[in-house]
């Protein structure tokens, strides 16, 4: 009883496809459900390739793989160039601790913020608040 009240639906295989299934059958049915199979999935990819191609695509892919590149070297020279001067790797990593709470209610804060309209607003007042902070950074630790 347990195992029928669990079988999923669309289960209900006759006695070829069971065969089949198992591998005990190759006829000319298996033949046609495979390229209905490789049909189907060569229509999906067809799909996301005409999605792939639109503009607006091409647009969000190259800003969100270049965002990063006004912030990346600030982030990285800064944590550096605090070492280099002689604070204690330590100090860095207690810092981390200081730095996640706020990061998680900026977090929250975008969140609620960007869900009522377009979300382009926020995103772009936190990239420059991004930029103008890392500036700030870089014009203290120069």
């Amino acid at each position: 009883f347990a195992l029928w009240a669990f079988k999923p639906e669309g289960a209900n295989f006759s006695a070829e496809e069971e065969a089949e299934r198992k591998g005990r059958y190759t006829g000319a049915k298996s033949v046609s459900r495979l390229s209905a199979v490789l049909a189907e999935v060569q229509s999906a990819y067809e799909a996301l390739w005409r999605v792939a191609r639109l503009r607006a695509v091409w647009g969000l892919a190259v800003l969100l793989l270049t965002y990063r590149l006004g912030v990346l070297v600030a982030e990285g020279a800064s944590s550096l160039k605090l070492i280099d001067k002689g604070i204690a790797k330590e100090t860095l990593a207690a810092m981390v601790l200081l730095q996640f709470p706020v990061e998680l209610v900026s977090a929250i804060v975008a969140g609620r913020w960007s869900a009522g309209g377009s979300p382009a607003p926020p995103f772009l007042t936190g990239y420059f608040l991004r930029l103008a902070a890392n500036a700030a950074i870089i014009a203290l630790i120069a």
